[in-house]
């Protein structure tokens, strides 16, 4: 019974790279206005009639002060300038703080995703579904179990010859139970996310996976986890699938009722824990693709 994946097409290409701004602060000071200088009057030095030339001798004093005032201002003027150069000289031999060019990060290749020659870093064991109980928008979920594995082991029917040879790097399955609003039936969910080669291996094994051509054996359910249990595992004869590639990386949900009752392709609870475990397994994948590594301590 398989669920399409529509319910993530809106997450986008993890393949796309993020871009990161950079915005530099401008060293700048603030633009001196123009006053427009001095606005004496046109016939300040021109004397009135009788009073001859101390009239003029006062004219000409004035205009000495203001002279004088100018060159003066100008002299301040001057100081503040060198003043305001030496405080930014000495800010910048500091250095050390300021970023440069030469301290950013490298930028990550486009195609970072596509191949894990590139995106090179093992998937480390608590990496993903690392909590024991999550939420996701409102629904919650406990965590039943969890094992990372090199290579792919219990595979079954044609994934074994998909993902034959060096194919499949690492496999993380785990176990997830749903913690049921009221009136909602109980779900156990199985999310498995496959490491491999490049993007085109993990694109075929979804299609395989989706076509329920093949699959992989989920974890067993921890002995008392589950009271009055109908179903052994969430790969059973009620249960839907779906599968979705992000990358080199392969995603795949198996999603059961505990009661053992089947469901239909519309049922809340199956899509909302199909699409939950999904986007959890998700989120590791973008740090890769926003870091351009894996997990570093």
């Amino acid at each position: 019974h398989p669920l399409t994946a529509t319910a993530w097409a809106d997450r986008g290409d993890l393949d796309e790279q993020a871009a990161l701004d950079r915005h530099p602060n401008a060293d700048g000071y603030p633009g001196e206005t123009d006053s427009g200088g001095e606005h004496a009057d046109a016939d300040a030095d021109t004397p009135p009639a009788g009073t001859g030339e101390r009239r003029g001798l006062a004219g000409r004093a004035r205009s000495s002060r203001r002279l004088l005032a100018i060159v003066a201002g100008a002299v301040l003027v001057l100081i503040a300038a060198v003043a305001i150069v030496a405080l930014r000289g000495g800010d910048d031999d500091k250095g050390g703080d300021a970023p440069t060019a030469s301290g950013t990060l490298p930028p990550v290749p486009a195609n970072f995703l596509s191949t894990a020659a590139v995106d090179a870093d093992p998937i480390t064991p608590d990496e993903f579904f690392p909590e024991q109980s999550v939420a996701v928008d409102t629904h919650g979920y406990q965590r039943l179990a969890r094992k990372l594995d090199a290579s792919c082991p219990n595979l079954t029917g044609d994934l074994i010859v998909q993902l034959k040879a060096a194919r499949c790097r690492q496999v993380v399955r785990s176990l997830f139970l749903s913690r049921p609003q009221q009136g909602e039936r109980q779900v156990l969910a199985g999310a498995t996310v496959f490491s491999l080669d490049t993007s085109a291996t993990a694109t075929q094994a979804a299609q395989v996976l989706n076509q329920g051509r093949g699959g992989i054996a989920p974890l067993p359910i921890p002995a008392g986890s589950i009271q009055n249990a109908q179903i052994t595992g969430p790969g059973g004869n009620n249960s839907w699938r779906g599968a979705v590639s992000r990358g080199h990386y392969l995603i795949y949900t198996q999603v059961a009722y505990v009661d053992g009752t089947s469901g239909t392709a519309t049922d809340q609870p199956l899509r909302n824990a199909q699409t939950d475990l999904a986007t959890l397994a998700t989120e590791p994948i973008g740090d890769r693709a926003v870091l351009g590594h894996g997990p570093r301590r």
